[in-house]
């Protein structure tokens, strides 16, 4: 049993330190500390989006808040749950 609870420490470890290396695409939280790195890449960010219409609009993550710069426009969906 101890030995059961060791492997899982470590293995929790590794995948503490090594998460990010086995993403899709990096989170809001790799973006906002190392932006320039992220540039011209595809990158998983969600929140909720401030003001709407057509242009940049800005979205508020948990961190930050970020301008995205898009020719779509932006539209406020209703969902039913």
């Amino acid at each position: 049993m101890r030995s059961l609870k060791c492997a899982f420490v470590v293995l929790a470890a590794y995948y503490q330190a090594n998460i990010t290396q086995h993403l899709d695409y990096p989170r809001e939280s790799e973006v906002s500390t190392n932006y320039a790195k992220y540039v011209g890449q595809n990158v998983k960010i969600t929140g909720s989006v401030i003001p709407t219409g057509a242009g940049p609009f800005q979205l508020k993550g948990v961190k930050s808040t970020s301008t995205i710069c898009s020719s779509a426009a932006v539209q406020q969906v209703a969902y039913a749950l």
